[in-house]
């Protein structure tokens, strides 16, 4: 495939998304059973400003599509997806219509449309992380309203940068500052994260509930290694976390639309970074004393993708075995 096809996989689906961004109904509360695309608010906030707690930001609308399973239980468990770094892709949208098949609900969140935003791999356009960890709070709250939905079995999983999302979303930290007061994710997943290479302050600190990585042995975008290290050391501070590798896999491996292997020179890679959160709020990149942008001298450019059928059939498994576990 080339640089050029993968590039219209994202942005075909970013046009899907914001044709259906249009009609969508805005909603505060699903209570009437709501399903399909649907606009809430959220909001855009300054990186410092959420390590730090600060309650600012600008309000911001965005889009949401709510899938239930046709038969089952007459409350079902579910997920809210976040997307990675290119927006909503058939990947994603494969997983928001896969799993309502085995029982579950899916939210899947587009970040991206309602802040114009097309894509964030090369770094031409940003967002904060902690924009996005709000959006998956406030996808939360409102999932919880929805009366097919079971409020204490609804999970997080993020893909890629959405992977960061997914992991930073288990940060007692930030729930305590900006999660959702009544309701908590039952899980995370976190799946091949642009997130290991960031050490923040507290990060060894995670929600009582499971927390699995899930990540391809071959990727040369995000690289595991940094993952295990983190993982190691946040399980001997006592959290619940595991890592799930599959080897051979690349960075995508759950992208049947991609072939084995291509190789995106365009986008930041930070295989070779180590930002740390030296002081509450301010990233730092350590080799620069610099705070961390995709500016830092340690990003190249250039990352792989690539399909693994056997890799993205286990993840499969591995997921709804999580999800379907009810809670003890």
């Amino acid at each position: 495939m080339s640089r050029g096809m993968v590039a219209s996989v994202a942005l075909l689906a970013s046009g899907l998304a914001l044709s259906g961004c249009v009609s969508a109904p805005f909603v505060s509360s699903l209570e009437s059973g709501k399903l399909g695309a649907l606009r809430f608010q959220s909001l855009t906030v300054d990186e410092e400003d959420f390590l730090r707690g600060r309650k600012s930001g600008t309000p911001v609308t965005i889009t949401g599509e709510l899938r239930l399973p046709t038969t089952g239980a007459e409350r079902v468990p579910a997920v809210v997806l976040v997307h990675g770094c290119s927006g909503l892709t058939s990947a994603t949208d494969g997983w928001a219509r896969e799993l309502p098949r085995f029982g579950i609900a899916t939210f899947l969140v587009d970040s991206f449309t309602g802040r114009n935003i097309r894509e964030v791999c090369t770094g031409r356009d940003r967002i904060a992380t902690g924009s996005r960890v709000i959006d998956a709070y406030r996808a939360l709250e409102l999932l919880a309203t929805h009366p097919r939905i079971d409020a204490a079995r609804i999970a997080m999983m993020g893909f890629s940068q959405g992977g960061r999302v997914a992991l930073w979303t288990a940060f007692t930290r930030f729930q305590d500052a900006w999660g959702p007061p009544t309701v908590r994710f039952i899980t995370h997943l976190s799946v091949y994260p642009a997130a290991c290479f960031v050490t923040l302050q507290g990060d060894d600190r995670l929600a009582s509930v499971p927390v699995r990585i899930m990540h391809g042995q071959a990727d040369d975008w995000t690289t595991i290694g940094p993952c295990r290290t983190y993982v190691e050391r946040v399980r001997r501070a006592g959290a619940d976390i595991a890592m799930i590798e599959y080897p051979g896999a690349r960075h995508g491996f759950d992208s049947p639309s991609l072939p084995s292997y291509v190789r995106r020179p365009d986008v930041l890679n930070p295989s070779a970074c180590g930002f740390v959160e030296q002081e509450l709020g301010r990233i730092i990149d350590p080799a620069t004393g610099r705070l961390a942008g995709p500016d830092a001298p340690c990003f190249t450019r250039g990352g792989g993708v690539g399909y693994h059928p056997d890799a993205h059939r286990k993840l499969v498994r591995d997921v709804v075995e999580i999800l379907t576990v009810a809670p003890k």
